[in-house]
């Protein structure tokens, strides 16, 4: 770009036009906000002036001179100049002390901006980790984008390009940075130059910035709805007041103390409650939405997030008393945040699910796709609970398996009359990272053996093996350690190949169930059952014929030429799977060889 590009002016050795183009662009170019384009522009006012000078002290040439010259030269003489080259190809005059301190100014203020620049991106590095809970970390930081400091380089280019790209990535205690640097922007008021070179980094960062706002704005609305409430029924009570004193007996008369309780007291009841279970959160009013003889529901929101719609359970009894409560707050939080930081969950209600009386009637559920996928998913399940501290309210969460063929039993951790030793139900706030990917690796580990043991590889029967066949040895010592218990079993002996890989123990235990008759009636029925995955084993240890089907949901067996599919029923009655066994197995036969020991030793098996 030419000098009189820069000035926006044609060439011209007037001074005065000069001098103004300077004065109206310096007004537009300030030298603290873009001290590197007020450099070139001081320059090329500065050759501006000269070549203004230098064409004034050409003599003037008359006509006569004029025609000589081009006799001579035999050329059409040029006109005066007007490009760049002419003003530049002038010596520079001597820098004026006013000048050379302008430029030391100009040469300062770029090198503190540098300088101030490297001290923000020291600041940057350690603003994306949990340090941001802190009040104080939180003031340092809004303190000081209000500073001089920073607002000398806010509209610096390399910040608004760093900020820019930054804010668009998915950050810790997203929220509380980008309202600060909202706030330090104050995109409300700034006035779009459109001439910048950084506008379109400005637009990114303030598009990056708007959710953070708008959500403000949101909580803002809540709790301008929440004061005007207020307002509104502090003049209800008062109206109240005015013109109940007269009514107050006539009331305690007619209404009955059901309807009172029901529309007073229970209502406080609710607030109570949720107090309880949340005392850092604050909720609105409770409202009720439907009422019956058995139960009754109430809708409240959090100040925290408006745009979660808290439900409240109240049952009653015969007598019309509370005798059961339930909220879904802290499920709802748990799935909120889930989908923040990119995992599948699900919700499971209590009817067929086996969980303490204390976790309540639903439980959310947090999924990993596959088991090698554990450790990236259960870092993610700790950064989530160290990030979101009011998820430590909840009673405890589910983690288990995405298209598992029994989900509820992996989520109770076994069946109503069998019980495994790892439960799938975790507190992360309360434990570290390894000991939460370990107990949930465990958890997978024992459930793949008891129930799809078909779905087993050689390479998984070789890794797992030896850390199963602890978990059985603890299993052992549970059914050894408790007379009223009923189950008894047999080890078993894996080999891959020749090779030993380990022991698995296969336990028989005594199963319940309702049979139904004809007309409405049932029996209770007793037998010894098999775990499905147990069941599998059994017979692979007995030299049945068993085919894997296509999909996996189960398996066959063949004998004599019959066919009996396994998998529909996570358990199976023991009389049935040994009619699957060849008649020259003689070894486990029969139901008394069982009978009289609680752990007894079988044959050997090789794994294909």
């Amino acid at each position: 770009m030419g000098i009189w590009e820069r000035l926006g002016i044609e060439p011209t050795k007037d001074k005065r036009q000069i001098k103004r183009a300077y004065a109206a662009r310096s007004r537009e170019v300030h030298p603290e906000e873009k001290p590197e384009e007020f450099r070139m522009l001081y320059e090329a006012y500065q050759a501006a002036l000269a070549y203004a000078r230098r064409e004034k002290e050409k003599p003037e040439e008359t006509k006569d001179q004029k025609s000589q010259d081009r006799g001579k030269s035999g050329l059409k003489q040029e006109e005066e100049p007007s490009g760049k080259s002419a003003a530049e190809g002038f010596e520079q005059p001597k820098e004026t002390e006013a000048e050379r301190q302008l430029r030391a100014y100009l040469e300062r203020q770029s090198e503190e901006q540098e300088e101030k620049l490297a001290d923000f991106l020291e600041h940057w590095k350690e603003i994306n980790n949990f340090e941001l809970r802190e009040p104080r970390v939180q003031e340092w930081w809004r303190e000081y984008l209000q500073s001089k400091d920073f607002q000398s380089i806010q509209w610096h280019p390399k910040l608004l390009k760093l900020l820019s790209e930054e804010m668009e990535q998915k950050l810790s205690y997203d929220y509380v940075i980008r309202i600060l640097f909202w706030d330090a922007y104050d995109f409300r008021h700034v006035e779009e130059d459109k001439g910048t070179a950084y506008q379109d980094d400005l637009k990114r960062l303030r598009k990056s910035l708007q959710p953070a706002f708008d959500l403000r704005m949101k909580e803002k609305a809540f709790e301008r709805q929440l004061e005007e409430k207020r307002l509104a029924h502090e003049n209800r009570v008062k109206s109240w007041i005015q013109i109940g004193i007269a009514a107050a007996v006539l009331l305690a008369v007619l209404v009955p103390f059901s309807v009172y309780r029901k529309v007073t007291a229970e209502r406080r009841y609710v607030e109570a409650y949720m107090k309880e279970e949340y005392p850092e959160t604050k909720f609105s009013k409770p409202e009720k939405i439907t009422d019956s003889q058995e139960e009754a529901f109430y809708e409240l929101y959090s100040k925290s997030h408006p745009d979660l719609p808290v439900t409240v359970r109240l049952e009653y009894d015969e007598k019309g008393r509370i005798s059961a409560r339930s909220e879904d707050y802290g499920l709802q939080l748990l799935e909120y945040y889930a989908e923040q930081y990119g995992m599948n969950w699900g919700r499971m209600e209590k009817g067929g699910y086996d969980w303490p009386e204390d976790y309540g009637n639903e439980m959310s559920v947090l999924y990993y796709s596959a088991p090698e996928s554990l450790e990236e998913f259960c870092d993610t399940v700790m950064r989530m609970f160290q990030e979101q501290e009011e998820l430590w309210d909840l009673s405890a969460i589910g983690i288990g398996k995405e298209d598992v063929l029994y989900p509820e039993i992996f989520v109770n951790g076994g069946m109503e009359d069998f019980s495994l030793v790892k439960s799938p139900f975790y507190r992360p706030w309360e434990m570290e990272a390894q000991e939460l990917k370990q107990s949930v690796w465990e958890a997978y580990v024992q459930y793949m053996f008891h129930f799809e043991a078909w779905k087993l590889t050689a390479e998984q029967y070789a890794e797992w093996g030896p850390a199963y066949e602890e978990l059985c040895k603890k299993l052992v010592e549970e059914i050894e350690a408790d007379e009223s218990f009923e189950e008894y079993g047999s080890w078993y002996e894996l080999y891959l190949g020749e090779e030993a890989i380990c022991d698995i123990y296969i336990p028989i235990y005594t199963g319940e169930w309702e049979e139904p008759l004809e007309y409405g009636q049932s029996i209770t029925r007793r037998a010894k059952m098999f775990l499905i995955g147990d069941a599998y084993h059994y017979l692979l240890f007995q030299g049945a014929d068993l085919t894997i089907t296509d999909d996996g949901s189960g398996f066959a067996a063949e004998l004599d030429g019959n066919i009996c599919f396994f998998g529909e029923e996570p358990r199976e009655e023991m009389i049935v799977v040994k009619a699957w066994c060849p008649k020259d197995q003689s070894s486990f036969s029969g139901e008394e060889e069982w009978e009289g020991a609680n752990v007894v030793t079988g044959p050997e098996v090789e794994i294909e």
